[in-house]
């Protein structure tokens, strides 16, 4: 049984493809994020991103906000838009350290499907995830999705921190 938090965060509008970059708006809403989550002092060790642009470069940007290094950031195929959800958590219970914080940068709707399932066991969203959101799961019994929700928290309120 491997235990593991996950910090869950959502990028900027939904993206049309996997080319979009990151607008200064959205840079401006993740470093007010980052600032946050920084002060909430997750303990993050490892970053996965979605393959698409715009979650890599918030990811990058996150991780030297919460000082994780450029090497301990990877991109998943278990976070593009259509992915299905169950994918992420096989790829979390792969890595070997299970004290390891590991944050998850992804798409509006992915999030919220992965959030669901690891909440209720069912895709169904039970809340949805806004831009430069975030959100701290507990899991356990990886790679089954299964965990407790320690906070949920929206942009407005991180970036107050």
């Amino acid at each position: 049984e491997v235990h593991r938090r996950v910090l869950l965060f959502r990028v900027g509008k939904p993206a049309e493809d996997a080319g979009t970059r990151l607008d200064d708006d959205d840079v401006r809403r993740v470093r007010h994020g980052a600032r946050g989550l920084k002060l909430l002092n997750p303990g993050v060790t490892r970053v996965l991103t979605s393959p698409w642009r715009e979650a890599s470069e918030a990811g990058a940007l996150l991780a030297e906000a919460l000082d994780v290094k450029a090497a301990r950031i990877s991109t998943t195929d278990a976070l593009l838009p259509v992915a299905a959800a169950f994918e992420i958590f096989r790829v979390l219970s792969s890595f070997v350290g299970s004290d390891e914080a590991v944050l998850v940068v992804g798409h509006a709707g992915q999030l919220d499907r992965v959030l669901a399932l690891a909440l209720t066991g069912d895709r169904t969203p039970v809340t949805p995830t806004r831009r430069g959101g975030a959100a701290l799961l507990e899991l356990d019994d990886l790679p089954r999705p299964s965990g407790e929700l320690s906070w949920l928290l929206p942009l407005k309120v991180l970036g107050k921190l």
